[in-house]
């Protein structure tokens, strides 16, 4: 459940961010930051995950 929670947090305030980004550099490069900056998110937190699986 804090994961979830943790994860529904990030994505807020990344929204938040990205907004800012697309009136600082513009739409397509927002785009381009916003979408590798999430992947780069979601692998570490995966990547976390497994980490924690294997601990167990």
């Amino acid at each position: 459940m804090a994961i979830a929670f943790g994860s529904i947090t990030v994505v807020i305030a990344f929204m938040n961010v990205f907004q800012i980004w697309q009136r600082t550099i513009g739409a397509q490069w927002s785009a381009a930051l916003g979408i590798s900056c999430l992947a780069l998110f979601f692998a570490l937190k995966g990547h976390a995950q497994r980490k924690i699986n294997l601990q167990s």
